[in-house]
């Protein structure tokens, strides 16, 4: 938490809205 590069995966993407959004933006 608090980093940007949290790890985008199903056992970490819960963990960090910041990297959720990230992944959303990603995928489109």
């Amino acid at each position: 938490r608090g980093s940007r590069n949290c790890p985008i995966d199903q056992h970490h993407r819960n963990q960090c809205q910041y990297c959720r959004l990230k992944k959303c933006l990603k995928i489109g």
